[in-house]
């Protein structure tokens, strides 16, 4: 009774369970893979069998279409004209000898026909044309295209033959170079085909077996035949070794794909073009040694994978069974302070993985309590409970360009550092501080501090000195908010060091922003200069651009603009600038496309960056503005040239169609069709834009720029002026007055 009890109180060890629990799975493992194994055993060889099958049906496919495809080919040369002037003529004209050779040129020349020549025979004339040209017929099948097994009666005689399709077996051709020297030709099949209604006439294409036999014969060996409708061999492999095939009447009878003679498994299938018999011979052992190497190998690997399993399941019964021991001894034991120490991966150092969890669950919650998530976490409790003064500090980090060359765009690597850089300098100081990065490039820091705290400004300042050593690589923008009292003010405290963030200058240096600016909203372009800076860009006037350009943001400075202000009048200009080329059909060019620009306008880090950058869209928009007005055909250019000279005058579609001598109406189509405007919108285009330059830069009393710039009548040009302009001209003066 004391032997079961023992008995009873091991089998109820962790370790003894473990080590069963793993033996069963084990054992059912076994009994999947053992039955697996034994079915497939039994299989493979009727699937040897079935692979072989299919293999060789894909052969005879592949040889009856091309045998198919061959016979139409060579049936259409029958109906090619120069046959027909040929069968006509028994001199053999040259023009259609020549037009012929040239046709079975083409057809020979196709590499996936395998054709090594297409040979003409005329019977009453003896002749024959082939790829080469023509010759005797004797000459061609005594000389070029020699064979012991195919002399020249044979050819003769195949005129009496009235089979229209008909493949000979392969032999080696020679060509006979001189009385006792030949060169070989290769392993041909003949191929005759005729025309029953041709009787003095047939053609003969040679085949190269090699070539035919590599490209649809595929399977494990060389042991293959191709018989006709006698069981003769019209070809044969060099591994047949010369065996001797079945009898087909008794054994290849049609009624199975197989037979089994001898030591050989015979393959073979009969085609449904030609009729013959394609035979492929597989030896008994080489199916057999395949299943016997198999066999072997997966028992090899049965017996290891179970001693594997058997070895590995006690060894992770002893690792796990012991770390577990010891962590129920740690809770029974609570004030023990010595950590659990494992092997195993998850068991290793409990009381870090926990530090790292809490801290993690202090990150969501000060996450939901800036973004004012609502959490059912009731257990949960709030990081900021009590009354206890904090403050925020915000990090936001920018990468210049050359930090990514250097770096491999690394950026989250280089965040992570610099977050736990932070961390640790504020922790010396303020051991409750946590940081975390809230954005892809902000990392946030929560500081418990009282008012006054001086000793945290200089922290940020040596902080500062550190970031700015690397100011070519990347630069920081610290926000600090004033200190709050309670965690309700978690909200706020956030929004101000965002608000804060944004009042950072357009310079590249690690800056500090611990007060609140009385900021005038976003700057922008009042009416006025928007319209003169369409107007030089109209015009191409890259000069004027650049001046207005610097005039923009020479008063953005003055009036101490942000970097996110300067960002925006810049992307305001480019819009502009793309409007403009739109409008005129112009493509400013891969290195001035929008999403490369926007690019480019995020690498400028200081005011001179951002000026260069706009000084070279200006100059290449202006460029492209005034090569296009250069680049213009006669007539619009006569046009252009006129009106511009003479838009003080009394001009109409007429006149300007005189002078060129041509009519109104062609002129009008003409003008209408180059450039998408009709000629009188134009005209008052260049006049109302003439007014604007005047007004803008005269006092000139409004009745004399009217006259001045082609119109007599004031009422057409306070109508046009506000239809060009947008406004009268009196209040397009009084709007520019204010503006300067």
């Amino acid at each position: 009774m004391q032997k079961v009890l023992q008995l009873k109180l091991k089998t109820d060890s962790l370790f003894i369970r473990l080590l069963i629990s793993f033996l069963i799975i084990i054992g059912l493992l076994v009994s999947f893979n053992f039955y697996s194994f034994a079915f497939f055993r039994n299989n493979i060889q009727d699937e040897i069998i079935q692979y072989n099958t299919s293999n060789l049906k894909n052969t005879t496919e592949g040889f009856e279409k091309h045998f198919q495809l061959l016979n139409n080919l060579v049936l259409g040369l029958y109906m090619n004209d120069q046959v027909g002037l040929l069968l006509n003529n028994k001199n053999m004209n040259y023009y259609p000898s020549r037009q012929m050779t040239r046709d079975v040129q083409n057809v020979v020349s196709n590499p996936l026909l395998y054709i090594d020549n297409l040979v003409l025979y005329f019977k009453d004339s003896s002749f024959i044309l082939d790829k080469s040209g023509s010759t005797r017929a004797e000459t061609m099948f005594s000389k070029f295209y020699q064979s012991d097994a195919y002399p020249y009666d044979f050819w003769k005689n195949q005129f009496k033959d009235n089979d229209a399709f008909h493949i000979y077996p392969a032999v080696d051709f020679k060509e006979i170079i001189f009385k006792n020297a030949s060169s070989p030709r290769g392993k041909l099949f003949p191929i005759i085909v005729k025309n029953k209604f041709i009787q003095n006439f047939y053609i003969t294409a040679f085949i190269d077996a090699d070539k035919l036999i590599h490209a649809y014969h595929r399977s494990i060996n060389d042991n293959f035949y191709i018989l006709d409708h006698q069981g003769t061999a019209l070809f044969s492999s060099n591994m047949t070794d010369g065996k001797i095939l079945p009898d087909p009447a008794s054994e290849l009878d049609g009624s199975a794909s197989y037979k089994k003679h001898g030591d050989s498994y015979y393959f073979y299938k009969t085609g449904s073009f030609t009729g013959l018999t394609y035979v492929n011979i597989i030896p008994v052992q080489n199916i057999s040694s395949q299943v016997t190497r198999l066999n072997y190998t997966l028992i090899s690997l049965f017996i290891a994978a179970v001693a594997i399993s058997l070895i590995a399941s006690i060894l992770f019964s002893m690792q796990i069974h012991s770390p577990v021991k010891q962590i129920i001894r740690s809770f029974q034991q609570f004030n023990t302070r010595n950590p659990v120490r494992s092997r195993i991966k998850e068991f290793q150092d409990i009381h870090t993985v926990l530090a790292n969890k809490n801290s993690l669950l202090k990150y969501y919650a000060y996450s939901n309590e800036l973004k004012k998530i609502n959490r059912n976490f009731h257990e949960l409790k709030d990081p900021l409970t009590g009354n206890r003064p904090f403050l925020f500090i915000l990090f936001q980090l920018t990468f210049k360009h050359r930090f990514y060359d250097e770096f491999s765009a690394d950026s989250d690597r280089a965040i992570n550092f610099i977050r736990e850089y932070i961390n640790r300098a504020l922790l010396e100081k303020y051991a409750d501080s946590s940081a975390f990065q809230i954005e892809n490039n902000q990392i946030l820091t929560l500081i418990f501090a009282d008012d006054g705290d001086a000793q945290l400004l200089e922290i940020l300042e040596q902080l500062k000195k550190v970031f700015d050593l690397d100011r070519d690589l990347c630069y920081l923008t610290i926000a600090v908010s004033t200190v709050h009292q309670h965690s309700s003010e978690f909200t706020s405290a956030y929004e101000q060091v965002i608000k804060r963030i944004q009042q950072r200058k357009l310079m590249d240096e690690t800056q500090i922003i611990g007060e609140e600016e009385d900021r005038t909203p976003a700057y922008s372009l009042n009416l006025n200069l928007e319209r003169e800076f369409e107007i030089y860009m109209q015009s191409g006037n890259e000069l004027e651009l650049i001046r207005f350009t610097h005039k923009v943001l020479a008063m953005m400075q003055k009036k101490d603009a942000s970097a996110s202000d300067f960002y925006q009048i810049a992307e305001l200009l480019s819009r502009k600038v793309f409007r403009a080329l739109t409008e005129k059909n112009l493509d400013p060019g891969p290195d001035y496309a929008a999403d490369q620009l926007s690019n480019r306008l995020a690498d400028c880090h200081n005011l001179d960056q951002l000026t260069q950058l706009l000084e070279q869209l200006l100059s290449h928009s202006a460029r492209l503005i005034r090569q296009k007005k250069e680049a213009r055909d006669v007539i619009t250019s006569f046009v252009y040239e006129y009106i511009e000279n003479n838009y003080a005058e009394d001009i109409s579609l007429d006149t300007v169609a005189d002078k060129m001598n041509i009519t109104g109406g062609y002129l009008s189509s003409y003008f209408k069709e180059k450039t998408g405007k009709n000629f009188i919108d134009y005209l008052n285009e260049i006049r109302i834009t003439k007014a604007k330059e005047i007004l803008l830069q005269s006092n000139m009393r409004i009745q004399d720029v009217a006259l001045k710039v082609g119109y007599q009548n004031m009422n057409s040009f306070n109508r046009m002026f506000k239809k060009y302009a947008g406004s009268t001209p009196s209040a397009f003066r009084q709007t520019h007055a204010k503006s300067d």
